[in-house]
Order: structure tokens, then sequence, then C-alpha cells
């Protein structure tokens, strides 16, 4: 039996497969996004939530927040945001709550993301931050918040259980 270059490249990539990394076959972690941007111009805390559609969707369905898991409608959408603003919160280094807005949600690829705001006297020198997003349904989720005042980026993870945290400018 002759064996062809393709034989031995078939081989040779079937092999570099099996002796992968088990981590190569691991689900997708849950994770979501905050980011908080500080905008001097109009002193306002901008701040994005990135989530995963379909573990959004799936989670929210699950805990009746929606009665099936699509967050294309505008009403849906909505549902979600009210739900990020329950679960997201931020206080002042002084410990005195900061009221985010809801500005809205969209659909963009296979992430949502919940947009908020709050307008601030001045430049703040950080926050007190508590996100259980999603960690109800999702044990194993970590959400990840970020600080970004003039290109200066400080992070803050939270785990399932994790109670508030500082996150310094």
């Amino acid at each position: 039996m002759r064996l062809t270059r393709r034989d031995i490249s078939t081989g040779i990539l079937a092999s570099m497969g099996f002796f992968a990394s088990p981590t190569a076959y691991a689900h997708r972690q849950k994770r979501a996004l905050s980011k908080l941007v500080w905008n001097d111009r109009t002193k306002t805390l901008e701040v994005s939530h990135i989530l995963h559609l379909y573990d959004t969707e799936i989670a929210l369905a699950q805990l009746g927040i929606l009665e099936e898991p699509d967050l294309e409608p505008l009403k849906a959408r909505a549902r979600l945001a009210l739900y990020v603003s329950k679960h997201f919160k931020l206080q002042k280094l002084n410990e005195n709550n900061i009221p985010l807005e809801i500005v809205g949600a969209e659909i963009v690829d296979s992430h949502v993301y919940v947009y908020q705001e709050v307008a601030l006297p001045s430049e703040p020198s950080g926050f007190i931050v508590i996100d259980t997003i999603l960690q109800r349904i999702y044990l194993n989720q970590t959400n990840l918040v970020s600080l970004n005042i003039h290109g200066n980026v400080s992070s803050v993870t939270f785990s399932a259980g994790d109670g508030p945290k500082k996150l310094l400018a």
C-alpha cells in the first residue's frame, strides 16, 4: 500500500486533533463585559453591557422574565434592560448610590448590548460596583467590569457570590 501526501497530511491532522488540549473541546465560557467610559465633554459616565445573546435569552426565559427565549421584540429588550439595571449597581466611593438611566438595548450579531448613563458633576475617582448579571442562572458566569477614564483602564471581575468591589480610576 502506497501512502500519498494527502493520506499523510490527513493522518497528521487527525493525530493533532486527538492530542489537542481538552480545553479546545470545552464549552464556551459564560462571560459578560460592562464598560464604563467617562465622557469629559458631556460630563457623563456611559455604561455598555455586552452579553452573549443566546445565553441571555435562555437565562431570562428560565427566570420568567421572557415568555420565550427571544430578544428580538422591543418589549423583550426593554425587560432585559430593566433586569440589568437591577443586577448592576454603582456607588460613589463614599457609599452614595448612583442612579443609572437606561438608554436602550440592541442586538449586534451574537451579542446583546444594554446601554446606561448618568451625568456626574466631575470626573470620578472610582466606584463601588455590584454585578450579578446572569449569575443566578449560570453559577460559572464571570462578569468583567472595566473603567476607562482618558484612556486609563482599570477592571474588576465578578463571580457568583461575590459582593461589592472597589473599582478605582
